[in-house]
């Protein structure tokens, strides 16, 4: 039997409530999420908050780009990144998902930060590198989304790449040709392997018996039940 992997709420319990705001993040705690995500994106002065899309149209209709904007310019639901390491309860992870370079700003919102129970991702393979080595401390998972490697190449490459970043495993996207073959070169070489973002009783089962460590969900409460009533009947 598969180990049951970690629970992670994508932008927070974002089904239930506000993504990437305090009550969302609030939520995938009470529903038992072992780790929330949150994107980060940086403002015109300087400030790291939790935000995923480059404006802010869909959320708070200005079209404005985020790093034009200063935190004041923000709806007050959306925290800066010391407002949510605050809010870190013992034993539970932080996913951190970095849309941007951050600079300077990273290091200064991560003083005094759990290091051993954050992670960082990235899509931007150097970036994700880069802040490996800013902080060795800190688990770095490179965000993988595209599956059109060649499938007789697929499994090495990813591995041979994951090393090659000098990054501790990858966060890939599910998709039906997930499968323990393409996974293996990565578990041979002990590499942390997420999944996202898995939403269906189904793809959250099949995940897990597949051993990812990590799958992120919008709806972390029910995932947590699908697993509970795996261990059940296991």
């Amino acid at each position: 039997m598969a180990p049951f992997p970690l629970i992670i709420a994508h932008r927070g319990a974002s089904r239930d409530a506000p993504e990437n705001t305090v009550a969302a993040f609030q939520l995938a705690w009470q529903q038992g999420a072992d780790a929330i995500e949150t994107d980060l994106r940086l403002t015109a002065d300087e400030e790291i908050v939790a935000f995923h899309d480059a404006d802010g149209q869909r959320i708070f209709g200005n079209r404005r780009l985020i790093r034009s904007l200063a935190k004041a310019d923000l709806p007050p639901s959306i925290p800066t990144l010391p407002e949510i390491l605050a809010l870190l309860p013992a034993a539970k992870r932080l996913v951190l998902e970095l849309k941007e370079p951050l600079g300077p700003a990273l290091p200064r919102a991560m003083a005094g930060a759990p290091l051993h129970r954050i992670t960082f991702i990235a899509f931007d393979a150097e970036l994700i590198a880069e802040t490996k080595r800013a902080f060795p401390d800190c688990q770095a998972l490179w965000l993988y989304g595209d599956h059109y490697v060649p499938s007789g190449q697929r499994a090495r490459w990813l591995a041979d790449r994951v090393r090659e970043l000098g990054v501790d495993g990858i966060d890939l996207r599910y998709h039906s040709g997930l499968n323990a073959r393409m996974l293996a070169p990565l578990r041979e070489e002990g590499r942390t392997i997420y999944t996202y973002t898995l939403n269906r009783r189904t793809v959250v089962l099949d995940a897990s018996l597949l051993g990812v460590d990590g799958i992120t969900t919008d709806c972390p409460g029910d995932a947590r039940d699908w697993l509970h009533f795996r261990r059940l009947r296991a």
